[in-house]
């Protein structure tokens, strides 16, 4: 019994030394470095996202009190990157009628659809913006007019993620490749052409 015990003691301490051992050459290793680099980059320039809009007039884009009318505008991103537009909001109004202002005219524009995203370097590209209201105390005076609006647009760098890759597999050239039934690729013989199906009875194309 005496002899077993000893035995067990001296396997263990072999053990242990062991790991010892290696934790101390991966930390002699990671010690001996030493290293730098330059960076050189730069950043995008901001540029302003303009967007055109024009209602016309017809009977189904004429504003009177109480009425929402749709709008979309031609809307172009001169940035580096693709923008998404959250909010427009009316900075000022010109009108034809001298007695209509701002106030007397009482529009406001809705939401802008969610995801409303403009391309980087799209030029007038056309985008639904929400809608137009005037709203149900517009003055008399404003009656008949025409407006001219600049606005305010508020927005961001949309939010770009990659497409999902298919689980198709693809040869060469990004084409799918050709699979027989049960889904398994077609075998191909020298060439890169597909074998004709063996059938009972037909050898080389001619009937046996």
């Amino acid at each position: 019994m005496g002899k077993s015990t000893k035995r067990s003691v001296a396997m263990v301490a072999g053990s242990v030394l062991a790991v010892a051992g290696g934790t101390a050459a991966f930390a002699y290793a990671s010690g001996w470095f030493k290293g730098d680099g330059t960076v050189y980059a730069a950043s995008s320039k901001i540029q302003d996202v303009t967007a055109k809009i024009d209602l016309g007039k017809t009977k189904d884009s004429l504003l009177f009190p109480g009425r929402t009318v749709g709008i979309t505008g031609k809307v172009t991103n001169p940035n580096d990157y693709p923008v998404e537009i959250t909010k427009i909001e009316i900075l000022n109004l010109y009108s034809s009628k001298e007695k209509c202002d701002k106030a007397d005219a009482d529009l406001t524009f809705g939401d802008v659809p969610k995801s409303t995203t403009i391309g980087a370097y799209e030029k007038e590209k056309s985008v639904p913006l929400g809608s137009i209201t005037m709203g149900k105390n517009a003055h008399e005076d404003c009656a008949g007019a025409a407006f001219v609006l600049t606005v305010k647009l508020t927005g961001g760098i949309a939010d770009t993620k990659p497409a999902p890759e298919g689980d198709s597999a693809t040869a060469p050239g990004g084409k799918p490749e050709a699979t027989a039934p049960g889904g398994k690729p077609e075998a191909t013989a020298p060439g890169g052409k597909p074998e004709a199906p063996k059938v009972d009875g037909v050898k080389d194309g001619i009937g046996g």
